[in-house]
C-alpha cells in the first residue's frame, strides 16, 4: 500500500508536471505567435508562409476563372442576342428607328422648360403647361390604346412621328408665349401614346419566348438616345445662339425614325 500510494502521488506530480509544462508551452507558443504575427510572418516559418501566400494566391486566381467562367456565359448569350437581332431585320431597323425618334421625344420633354424659359415665361406659366400636357396626354393615350387593338399600330405610329415632326418645326418658328401653351398641347396629344404603341408593337414583333432579352435592347435604345438629343440641341444652340435652331434640329431625329421605321414595315412584308 505504502508503494502503491507513493506511485500514485509521483503519477500526481508528473501529471502536474505535464499539464504546468504544457500550459506553459501554450502561453509561450501564443507570445510566439503574437509576437511573429506582429512582423507579419506565419509561425510555421517562412517556408509555410510562402506556402500559405502561394495558397491564398492559387485561390484568389481560381477565383478569378470562376467569375470568368460564369462571365463567359453572359457575354455568349449577348453576342447570341445581337446576331439574333441583326438576323431579323423588322426588329433591327424598329430598334434603329425607335433609338431615333424617341430620343426625339425625350428631348421635347427634358428640354421644354430651358426652352420656355427663353421665351419668357415664368416658373408658375411652366408648370401650369406641364400639367396641361399631362391632361391632355391621358386621354389620347386611351385613345391611342383603343386604336391599336384594331390593328391601326404601324400607321399610329407613323402618324405619332409625323406630328413630333411638325411639332418640332413649329417649335423653331416660335417666338411668343402663348404658342408655348399650343405647344404643349400637341405634345400631349401624342406623347403617351407613342411610347405606349412602341412598346406594345415591339412585343408582337420579337419571339416571345425570348421577350426579356430583345426588351433589355429595347430599354438600353431609349435610355441611351435620351443624351444624345439633348447634347445636340444644346451644342446647336450655343453655337447659333438661338433656341430655336437647336430645336430645329430634332426634327431631324423624327425624319430619320420616321424613315427606319418604313424600311421595318417593308421588310416584315418581304419576309412574309
Amino acid at each position: 500500500p505504502a508503494v502503491e500510494e507513493h506511485h500514485e502521488q509521483q503519477a500526481q506530480a508528473d501529471a502536474g508536471d505535464d499539464v504546468r509544462v504544457h500550459h506553459g508551452n501554450v502561453v509561450d507558443g501564443h507570445q510566439r505567435l503574437a509576437g511573429l504575427a506582429a512582423h507579419g510572418i506565419k509561425a510555421d516559418g517562412g517556408k509555410r508562409a510562402g506556402h500559405g501566400g502561394d495558397e491564398c494566391g492559387q485561390q484568389g486566381h481560381q477565383q478569378r476563372g470562376v467569375d470568368a467562367v460564369h462571365d463567359e456565359p453572359i457575354l455568349q448569350q449577348l453576342g447570341v442576342s445581337l446576331r439574333d437581332i441583326a438576323k431579323n431585320k423588322k426588329v433591327f431597323f424598329f430598334l434603329l428607328a425607335f433609338f431615333f425618334y424617341i430620343d426625339g421625344v425625350y428631348t421635347i420633354i427634358d428640354m421644354s422648360t430651358a426652352y420656355g424659359s427663353a421665351l419668357g415665361l415664368g416658373s408658375t406659366d411652366m408648370l401650369l403647361a406641364l400639367l396641361v400636357t399631362q391632361f391632355v396626354a391621358f386621354p389620347f393615350a386611351i385613345l391611342f390604346g383603343k386604336l391599336s387593338q384594331k390593328g391601326m399600330s404601324e400607321k399610329l405610329i407613323m402618324i405619332a412621328i409625323a406630328a413630333y415632326t411638325g411639332i418640332a418645326i413649329f417649335a423653331y418658328f416660335m417666338s411668343a408665349s402663348w404658342q408655348f401653351w399650343v405647344l404643349a398641347i400637341f405634345v400631349g396629344m401624342f406623347q403617351g401614346g407613342i411610347q405606349a404603341l412602341s412598346r406594345s408593337y415591339f412585343a408582337k414583333i420579337i419571339p416571345a419566348e425570348r421577350s426579356g432579352e430583345f426588351f433589355g435592347f429595347y430599354d438600353i435604345c431609349g435610355k441611351g438616345a435620351s443624351v444624345i438629343g439633348t447634347t445636340l440641341m444644346g451644342l446647336v444652340s450655343q453655337m447659333t445662339g438661338s433656341v430655336n435652331n437647336g430645336v430645329g434640329v430634332i426634327a431631324v431625329f423624327f425624319v430619320i425614325g420616321l424613315i427606319l421605321f418604313v424600311v421595318s414595315t417593308r421588310q416584315e412584308a418581304a419576309n412574309n
